[in-house]
């Protein structure tokens, strides 16, 4: 069964931009995240339950829990506040991981080459941008979306700033055991 609106659990939306694109149509919606150019429209945007259902019964592990249990030391743990796990991921796993990291990079190239004008901003409850990408812009970014933010390499001035500022990129990348 299709849903006709894309409802949000948030009750009112006071931007009226993101509330037309939320209140609108799913398949205005697919369309908007899924351009034409992007030769793209697998979307969960558009997915029913038995599509949900047939994602749920091909789950696989995405960890070598024996892996884990071998390594893992709790005392450790609780002491650094983190916990490096050798060959942990099944293969598998990994597999899926690198061809979904090879998928996103493709959208992402292909988003940055094309003429962003083909982009129905709107409907994704966004103002078009007012300028384009330099040629230099987008060549330096193909193929980058892997590699660590310009942000995340800055200088600090002090080492408390460092550590709090590492300490908070740390946490946010940890897997909680």
């Amino acid at each position: 069964m299709k849903r006709e609106t894309a409802l949000l659990l948030q009750p009112e939306i006071e931007d009226p931009q993101l509330a037309d694109m939320v209140e609108g149509s799913i398949d205005n919606l697919a369309l908007a995240t899924r351009p034409p150019f992007l030769n793209s429209t697998d979307t969960p945007v558009t997915w029913g339950p038995e599509d949900w259902e047939a994602m749920e019964a091909a789950r696989a592990d995405i960890f070598n829990f024996s892996a884990i249990e071998s390594q893992f030391d709790p005392e450790r743990f609780l002491s650094e506040g983190y916990a490096v796990l050798e060959g942990v991921m099944t293969d598998r796993a990994r597999e899926m991981w690198v061809k979904a990291a090879k998928a996103g990079q493709h959208i992402n190239d292909t988003l940055l080459q094309s003429d962003w004008r083909q982009i129905d901003w709107r409907a994704l409850g966004r103002t078009p941008p007012d300028k384009s990408l330099t040629a230099i812009e987008i060549e330096n970014a193909i193929e980058g979306s892997q590699q660590v933010p310009r942000w995340m390499t800055r200088q600090e001035s002090s080492p408390f700033e460092s550590t709090v500022y590492l300490r908070n990129i740390f946490q946010r990348a940890m897997f909680p055991f």
